[in-house]
């Protein structure tokens, strides 16, 4: 029985070392945001074992007693520690808390205060005295209406802090979850054998609690020296997290969320502390690109753009993946550049690239780019397309005698009172010289006449000024179309509307012609069908 005490003995002793080793470190941590918490939590603890520990070796009642007045400000405050603790690991925001944990301490010292005076009224300790029945002095005693008390309050106070653990481990990033665990395991291991204790499983009375915290202590070295929970590196990593201009979202293995920075709510708006644990795929589904840059871990690098009314931002998103101190993956993270700048720039680059500087108007290898889709995409469809080349007449002489100022104002203009009767879906041009092109989409020969119709009127119409002279231009217009036919190359019907737009020049200018791609002989003009041998 003797060796069995022995044991019990080494074990407290090893309890309190390792608690007080904790407690050391804690202390010597204290500037951390949980090092002051955590170092009042592990001191009590260390308090408590080590008064037991010596409890436990007494042969008198006195000195049983002196030792428990030792013990009893770790078991008076370890509750309100616990809680107060908890509360700062999860960061959670109460209502009413300065006034809860006052009145947290002020039981917790009512409990201290009546325990070291119990002689006196007897609410704590009702009588004590040593166990005759066991074989090592232990003390056993009758237990008054304030120790049943605290120990419910004892009980209330570990489910409140299991609450907030648990919570906090839902919502959590990798490193914080690991910390959460270890602390509520921790807890859960003395909580049983507490309450063990409350039933009087435990033989002769012994107090098992101060020893099953060496399970506590373990983890909570865990947490401390290899999870990194009191340094302020890692709060500084977080703060540094938080301050980065790009977004970040940090996904595990599975592909859920565990973590995002504040820059990533400002290109996902509807992103919330309650999406963590979710799969990307899910929260993410009104966003393609960044699903199939989740799903694939082949493709590093995608661009996205994004619509908010008339706002256009882009952003870059590249793929990381994350490894351990093995070398095994544990997740990766997409980070969002916001690269609208840059883009806007691009895109204005590339658009004087492709326009003609004179008119405005597309230059050839734009137009022909985008005509050949169009055209690709009415084939497919079997939908119909219309082409007009258009020409200004006599635009040589206009040069020879007004100079080439007077010219280009005349291109200019004809090319703004062009634009300004197309459709937003309308291709507009610069073929060559004073040759332009207009691509139609969906329009028949009917359409295209009318619209070619309507521009003539409107270039007839447009008033040059050269010194104190007026000038007048015309301009001839040469059309095809093809409607639920085979596919033709654009530059085969660019042709066709060149021998209608010769036929409507030949006819002296003012006019406009269709070539009829069916029989390839068929030209007309509005009010003077001809026909053009092919």
């Amino acid at each position: 029985m003797y060796a069995e005490k022995s044991v019990l003995i080494v074990l407290l002793a090893l309890s309190t070392l390792i608690m007080g080793t904790l407690s050391l470190v804690a202390w010597r941590r204290r500037q951390s945001p949980l090092g002051q918490a955590f170092f009042l939590l592990i001191f009590l603890t260390t308090i408590y074992t080590f008064g037991y520990m010596f409890e436990f070796v007494s042969s008198t009642l006195e000195k049983v007693r002196f030792w428990l007045h030792v013990e009893s400000i770790g078991i008076a405050f370890i509750p309100t520690a616990w809680v107060i603790f908890a509360v700062r690991f999860t960061k959670t925001k109460l209502k009413y808390w300065p006034q809860v944990k006052a009145l947290f301490l002020m039981l917790s010292a009512i409990t201290f205060i009546i325990s070291n005076t119990s002689e006196l009224h007897h609410l704590h300790y009702v009588d004590m005295r040593l166990n005759s029945e066991a074989p090592f002095p232990v003390v056993d005693f009758v237990a008054g209406p304030w120790y049943w008390f605290h120990n419910v309050f004892t009980n209330v106070a570990i489910v409140i802090g299991n609450i907030l653990y648990t919570r906090a481990w839902k919502n959590a990033s990798e490193d914080k979850k690991q910390q959460a665990f270890a602390i509520f395991l921790g807890s859960m291991f003395p909580w049983v054998v507490f309450l063990a204790y409350m039933l009087r499983i435990i033989p002769w009375g012994i107090d098992p609690v101060p020893v099953s915290f060496l399970v506590p202590g373990l983890l909570y070295a865990w947490a401390v020296f290899d999870l990194k929970m009191l340094e302020i590196a890692p709060i500084a990593r977080q703060a540094v997290f938080q301050k980065l201009s790009e977004g970040v979202l940090v996904f595990d293995r599975e592909g859920c969320l565990v973590d995002f920075n504040a820059a990533s709510c400002k290109v996902f708006p509807k992103l919330e502390n309650d999406a963590k644990g979710k799969n990307g795929s899910e929260l993410f589904r009104d966003y393609p690109i960044l699903m199939n840059l989740i799903a694939d871990s082949v493709n590093e690098q995608e661009t996205m753009t994004l619509q908010a009314g008339d706002q256009k931002s882009t952003y870059q998103l590249q793929r990381i993946e994350l490894y351990n101190n093995r070398n095994h993956t544990v997740g990766f993270m997409v980070i969002c550049r916001d690269i609208t700048h840059f883009s806007n720039i691009v895109e204005s680059l590339q658009l004087q690239a492709a326009i003609d500087p004179l008119t405005k108007a597309w230059n050839r290898n734009r137009w022909q780019e985008d005509g050949t889709a169009l055209l690709i995409q009415a084939c497919r469809k079997h939908g119909s397309i219309a082409i007009i080349l258009a020409d200004l007449d006599k635009f040589k002489q206009v040069n020879d005698l007004y100079g080439h100022i007077i010219g280009d104002a005349a291109l200019r203009h004809f090319a703004l009172t062009c634009q300004n009767n197309l459709r937003s879906q309308d291709i507009f041009g610069r073929y060559g010289g004073d040759e332009f092109v207009i691509i139609l989409p969906d329009s028949n020969t009917p359409e295209a006449v009318e619209l070619a119709e309507r521009l003539k009127r409107a270039v007839k119409s447009m008033i040059l000024v050269a010194g104190e002279r007026k000038i007048t231009v015309t301009a001839s217009f040469g059309i095809v179309s093809i409607q639920n036919e085979v596919l033709l190359d654009l530059e085969t019907l660019i042709n066709y509307a060149d021998e209608a737009l010769y036929e409507a020049k030949k006819a002296g200018g003012n006019q406009v012609c269709v070539f009829n791609t069916k029989s390839g002989v068929e030209l007309s003009t509005p009010g003077n069908p001809g026909v053009v041998k092919h």
